[in-house]
């Protein structure tokens, strides 16, 4: 069961002086995915030579990639919403034909046999406004998101941005 979502723990992850990025990254997928109850939590960093990298990742379901794995930015979820092809929040992929398309094809690529039916994201900015990565949430059924889970997506995921600067 998911853990309900207060300022309180919002405030005392932003309040630990974490040793490096990569503990700031695994405290927030962590956090993120115990609150939320989604399937998979994903921190990523888009680098510069066209990765998807997954710098901090939680899983409910077998998937093929872990910490640190990378994928074609192309490939992602995230890069439709990029594009202006998605919104950043979406309860039922299937209902958005850009998104739900780079799925299949995801899908095909990861050689996984569930969907993710329910996406949604925030940009990670460091302090300049260049991005980072995203804060992703992804789940296996059809699922609203509230509007407290994507206040704390916004919210971590700045507070990442600056962690990682």
């Amino acid at each position: 069961m998911a853990e309900a979502i207060g300022l309180a723990a919002i405030a005392a992850i932003g309040g630990r002086m974490l040793a490096s990025s990569a503990e700031s990254i695994a405290s927030v997928t962590d956090f993120v995915q115990r609150t939320t109850g989604v399937d998979i939590t994903i921190l990523s960093e888009t680098t510069e030579d066209g990765r998807y990298v997954f710098r901090g990742i939680e899983k409910a379901v077998e998937a093929p990639v872990g910490r640190d794995d990378a994928i074609p930015y192309a490939w992602s979820l995230c890069s439709r919403i990029h594009l202006g092809e998605s919104p950043a929040t979406v309860p039922d992929t299937r209902e958005v034909p850009a998104l739900w398309q780079q799925w299949l094809r995801l899908k095909e690529g990861l050689g996984v046999d569930w969907d993710i039916l329910a996406f949604c994201t925030r940009d990670v900015s460091l302090p300049d406004g260049s991005r980072f990565g995203t804060l992703c949430l992804h789940h296996t059924a059809p699922r609203a998101f509230t509007a407290d889970e994507q206040a704390l997506l916004e919210v971590l995921a700045r507070l990442v941005g600056e962690e990682v600067a």
